[in-house]
């Protein structure tokens, strides 16, 4: 472990070193390489999946796993109602009555829960499975941990079993060895920190079954470490092992790679518009001036008496294109002028604009600005998956001060192909 990582455990507030030094946070640390949770921040379910929708596309299993969710209302309690990102861990695993389907142990979290930056967010409960990795040639084991039985097969959490009991513990492990065909009286139970529950009667009655109830630290041979050390030791393990490639639970939101440059980017065109547009607008102004003291200097000459005047223009046609020419440039130095200063109403109207759609259900495919100082135009390319979201926009887009026509797209081809309704809308706002 040569990189020099960081691991916050959210249960006892601690941030881990790679060397297992560790610091106790009041507040919770805004970033760790990984962070764990305790299984109570997670919602826990089972649901029945066909084997074809998991099969044939994983994001179509995890739409479906979501719904089945929202059937059975694991998101409408009151403690979770204002919770909106969910990311989930589903592990399949093989229907003890129907073969067509697969049974699922579902995880649920909700990102929001976490406040720590990390590159990995998982349950507590997942830890042990660096011991796969560790130990190549372990194909199960039964590990205790925070009030939970877990059974793990060929580096997958099959089983998850909440125990307050010994005989519930008991009545489990003849499960497993009835379900997955495991001998548990010869296989022990590993812990990280040691059960509640279990007496020295029922430790010395597991121990003539057969039954053993073992330091999980004797199997990673770090039997040296206190429960909370041997919690990071896989914690780091779990990491090093998830950044090799291999697919381990990993509940944290997965970040666009694309955000970072585009922050950059905006970071930098936002410094060069602050520098660059006062050197614009002085050479604007600049321009400007000189158009205007040579439009005087030939205001001046056209209205000078009439001998000076017709001896400047050796025609009456000379005399008319100078006229012309000097009210053409009137005209374009007061629409200049008047763009100017009606810019910030313009800016307004166009963001009045794109305010009415909702990228929920509209698509912006293509905006425009026209006008004159007189009427202002906007054409807009929009695709929806109804007409009806057009309409809406089409009505929300007419006011007293303005009108919006709804043309069909130029390209219908487009619109058949990607099962679209395309539409072009022309805003007419008159400017009072």
């Amino acid at each position: 472990m040569s990189k020099d990582i960081s691991y916050f455990d959210t249960s006892s507030q601690k941030l881990w070193k790679s060397d297992l030094s560790c610091i106790t946070f009041h507040q919770t640390p805004k970033k760790a390489d990984i962070t764990t949770l305790e299984a109570k921040n997670f919602i826990y379910d089972q649901c029945e999946i066909d084997k074809n929708d998991i099969d044939n596309a994983d994001a179509a299993a995890t739409s479906l796993i979501f719904a089945k969710a929202h059937q059975k209302g694991l998101f409408t309690s009151e403690k979770l109602s204002s919770c909106k990102n969910y990311t989930l861990h589903f592990t399949p695993k093989e229907h003890l009555y129907d073969d067509s389907q697969y049974m699922c142990e579902v995880l649920f979290f909700d990102t929001s829960l976490c406040k720590t930056s990390s590159h990995i967010i998982t349950c507590d409960l997942f830890l042990p499975l660096a011991c796969f990795w560790t130990n190549p040639s372990l194909q199960a084991m039964l590990v205790w941990i925070e009030g939970f039985l877990c059974y793990f097969q060929s580096q997958q959490l099959l089983e998850v079993f909440p125990l307050t009991s010994y005989e519930e513990c008991m009545a489990k492990c003849a499960y497993i060895q009835d379900a997955y065909q495991q001998n548990t009286q010869s296989m022990c139970i590993y812990y990280l920190q040691y059960p509640s529950f279990l007496s020295e009667s029922h430790a010395q009655s597991d121990k003539d079954n057969y039954l053993q109830w073992v330091y999980l630290g004797e199997f990673c041979g770090q039997t040296h470490l206190d429960s909370a050390q041997l919690k990071a030791y896989l914690a780091f393990h779990y990491y090093h092992i998830y950044t090799q490639g291999h697919h381990l639970p990993n509940f944290a939101p997965n970040k666009n790679r694309f955000k970072k440059p585009l922050a950059i980017a905006s970071i930098c065109a936002g410094i060069l518009i602050i520098f660059l547009l006062p050197l614009f607008l002085t050479l604007r102004c600049h321009i400007l001036e000189s158009r205007i003291a040579h439009l005087n200097t030939q205001s001046q000459e056209l209205f000078q008496t009439d001998e000076n005047l017709f001896s400047y223009a050796q025609s009456a046609q000379e005399l008319a294109y100078y006229q012309q020419q000097n009210a053409s440039l009137i005209s374009q130095i007061k629409n200049l002028h008047h763009w100017q200063q009606t810019y910030h109403q313009r800016l307004l109207l166009f963001q009045e604009v794109l305010k009415d759609i909702d990228n929920t259900h509209l698509t912006l495919q293509k905006v425009a600005l026209f006008g004159t100082p007189e009427t202002i135009l906007i054409a807009l390319d929009v695709s929806s998956t109804s007409q009806i979201h057009i309409s809406h926009l089409l009505a929300h887009l007419n006011t007293p001060t303005q009108s919006a026509l709804m043309y069909p797209p130029k390209d219908l081809q487009d619109s058949e192909q990607d099962n679209l309704v395309h539409s072009q809308i022309l805003v007419i706002h008159n400017v009072i």
